[in-house]
């Protein structure tokens, strides 16, 4: 029977030659369309309410996205040129100078 793989979703042991049960991936698809239903649904809801804070509420949104985008541009800005580094580290040869 062998170690088997651990299953996290119940906590015990399987054998490798059970028929894991697929992962449904549905967290993804429904943030990316409950999020914007959500949004509109609360800016209706600001305009019913008070009318002039819509603009206030739309512009926190809008900062609180370009800030959002901002951090994600760092982090993936930040990796590129950690993993261009290490590109650059592993095509020299030792005691080679590249300056």
């Amino acid at each position: 029977m062998g170690l088997g793989q651990y299953c996290w979703s119940c906590r015990v042991r399987k054998p490798t030659n059970y028929r894991s049960v697929q992962i449904v991936r549905i967290a993804k698809p429904l943030l990316l369309v409950a999020t914007p239903i959500g949004l509109l649904d609360g800016f209706y809801e600001c305009y019913k309410l008070a009318g002039g804070l819509l603009f206030l509420m739309v512009a926190m949104v809008g900062v609180l996205g370009v800030g959002m985008a901002t951090v994600i541009a760092t982090i993936r800005r930040e990796a590129r040129a950690s993993r261009d580094v290490k590109d650059v580290s592993l095509n020299t040869k030792e005691g080679e100078c590249r300056s």
